[in-house]
Order: C-alpha cells, then sequence, then structure tokens
C-alpha cells in the first residue's frame, strides 16, 4: 500500500500562531502543540498513545544499544587492530545509529585521561536532517525567508 503524502502547509498555518518570541531569540511554544496538532489533523491518536510509543521506542534504544555495546566490547577483545564499531538497525521508518570506539582521549580537569568504550548513539526520525518531506520542508523555509528577508 502507497504512503499517504501529508501535507504540513495547512496545518503549520493555523499552529503557527502560538508561538512567541522571547528574550534572545528564544522562541516558546504552546505546551499542548501536540495535543492540537493530532486533534486538527485528525488522527485517531491521543497524546498518551505517542507517549506509550516513544517509551516503547527509548526501552528499545536502550536495550539495543546495551546489545551493540557489549557485542562491541567482545569484538574489540577479538580484534587488538579494531578502533571502532558502528550499526544502523531500522525502527519502522526511523534509523537508530549507534557507534563505539575502543578508547579516547579525554579532558578530566587540568588532566587527560583515556576512557574507554566511548559510544554515540543516534536516532533519525524518518523525515531526516535533509531527506523526504523534511527536504522538502527545509527548501521551502529557505525560500520564504529568502523573499522576506533578502530585501
Amino acid at each position: 500500500m502507497a504512503k499517504e503524502k501529508f501535507d504540513a502547509s495547512p496545518l503549520a498555518a493555523k499552529l503557527v500562531e502560538g508561538f512567541t518570541l522571547g528574550d534572545a531569540g528564544v522562541v516558546g511554544s504552546p505546551d499542548n502543540l501536540l495535543e492540537q496538532f493530532i486533534q486538527d489533523s485528525g488522527s485517531e491518536l491521543t497524546v498518551e498513545s505517542v507517549k506509550q510509543s516513544q517509551q516503547l521506542i527509548a526501552n528499545f534504544v536502550d536495550t539495543a544499544t546495551l546489545a551493540f555495546g557489549r557485542a562491541s566490547i567482545g569484538f574489540f577483545q577479538k580484534d587488538k587492530t579494531l578502533e571502532s564499531t558502528e550499526t544502523k538497525i531500522k525502527v519502522g521508518n526511523d534509523k537508530l545509529r549507534i557507534a563505539m570506539t575502543r578508547s579516547a582521549e579525554v579532558d578530566v580537569g587540568e588532566k587527560r585521561s583515556v576512557k574507554y568504550g566511548q559510544t554515540k548513539v543516534q536516532y533519525l526520525v524518518s523525515g531526516g536532517s535533509n531527506v523526504g518531506s523534511m527536504k522538502k520542508i527545509r527548501q521551502t523555509l529557505n525560500d520564504e525567508a529568502a523573499s522576506a528577508l533578502a530585501k
């Protein structure tokens, strides 16, 4: 079944009024923004069901990171020349990227120390930073900003 295209523009036009400019460019957003989005989008989800899904994913990320890290430690023990490991795991339409380095020098106060098993975890939503619908949204914002600001 083909994925239905989502047009963010009409809902964004409704939600834009809820943002307020504060000090030093900090923009406030309404506490109920997600609830308002869910209601206006016609979704059958609730804020509670979204929170349950987020908790499940958070638990999955924790578990996958721990499992990957333990596997990586074993790989480092077996291969003394291996400096780092990395994996990408599909999470529905999203991706979980986990990397571990064997060791790295870090500053601890005024001293340098070696830290083993440096781990980096990234959770990338399906829009990613510049792919799919997010790529189109970023380009739209670039065009709108150029039109409004480059005068």
